[in-house]
């Protein structure tokens, strides 16, 4: 009989592995308001318990904790927002400023060099070429925007409703904790593991996040580079993606420096890079480890093969449920 179990056991568990494998994003894509909210939870419940002993009611402590978390939460996507829409109007009423210092690069710098030289020809040819393939890829990029646009109108219905479905579960998760331990019996006994796990988790990936958006926005600043706000956020959100990484917006950044002329705006950029790679590399995994409880070849691993399996919300889940694992005696060797 005990053989049967094994065999029952490793079959499923093989199962489970090939389903993950095989549709791993799209099952964690269909789950992902249910994470959000699972996550929100475990974040809130602490506070939540608190305020409902000290007012004596389950439903007044729900709510003095809920209803600032979502509005301070709106508020902070409507700035965000707003933010990103001012930086990106002056980016696009600046084109004509950037026409005109492609023109004079090209007239003061490029032309000098070739015109009268047996390259001139070539030259022209090869500018030719460049300028026909630079109007494809506006085009491409155009019909892109287009069609991004498109999409997002016809799917505002699906994120409404799983945005409705995010906070409904987060308000009955947090009120009636009770029911859920009453369906996972297990769980009353290993919630504060797992919420020390998600808090630790959270707080690393913040950390990191502030770090390197301060950084970023501080070097912007001093080399009076504009959208100091977009770009510092752009950087530091790449920076959570191993195989995307910050060299995404700051290799172009360098190119176009070193075009127009500003070497030094340039070197300071690839500095900038090295200096964020170098932080990350260094202070992730100790923070990872130190804050779920976890080796650091475990949390290396966890989160590069969270995001190659399930994508970018791979990065947070595969590390909780390493961490989560970890608390456990059958899975003491994923400990420091």
């Amino acid at each position: 009989m005990d053989e049967k179990n094994k065999l029952l056991k490793a079959l499923v568990a093989i199962a489970g592995i090939f389903l993950l494998l095989s549709y791993g994003r799209k099952i964690i894509s269909l789950l992902t308001p249910v994470m959000i909210a699972v996550l929100l939870t475990l974040l809130l419940l602490p506070l939540v318990d608190f305020l409902s002993q000290k007012f004596q009611s389950r439903i007044l402590g729900t709510g003095t904790v809920l209803l600032p978390t979502f509005a301070l939460l709106l508020l902070g996507l409507w700035w965000a927002i707003s933010q990103i829409y001012s930086e990106a109007e002056r980016f696009v009423l600046s084109f004509p400023e950037v026409i005109s210092n492609l023109q004079t690069l090209y007239n003061d710098r490029i032309l000098p060099m070739v015109k009268g030289t047996r390259y001139e020809d070539t030259f022209f040819v090869f500018l030719d070429d460049v300028i026909l393939q630079a109007m494809s890829w506006v085009q491409e990029v155009a019909k892109s925007l287009i069609g991004s646009g498109i999409s997002l109108v016809s799917s505002l219905p699906g994120i409404l409703l799983a945005l409705m479905v995010t906070v409904l579960l987060v308000f009955y998760l947090t009120y009636d904790k009770k029911w859920v331990f009453n369906l996972f019996p297990g769980a009353e006994g290993n919630s504060n593991k797992v919420i020390k796990s998600v808090h630790g988790y959270l707080k690393t990936q913040s950390f990191l996040i502030v770090i390197t958006a301060a950084i970023c926005m501080l070097t912007f600043l001093l080399l009076k580079i504009p959208y100091v706000f977009v770009l510092g956020l752009l950087v530091a959100l790449l920076d959570l993606l191993p195989i995307v990484g910050p060299g995404t917006a700051l290799i172009p950044m360098t190119i176009w420096y070193f075009i127009i002329g500003k070497p030094f705006t340039a070197i300071m950029i690839i500095v900038l890079y090295g200096v964020i790679t170098v932080v990350r590399q260094l202070i992730e995994p100790r923070l990872l480890s130190n804050n779920l409880n976890i080796h650091p070849i475990m949390a290396l691993l966890s989160v590069y093969l969270g995001l190659k399996l399930f994508g970018p919300i791979g990065l947070i889940l595969l590390p909780l449920t390493t961490s989560i694992a970890a608390s456990f005696p059958r899975f003491n060797g994923l400990r420091r």
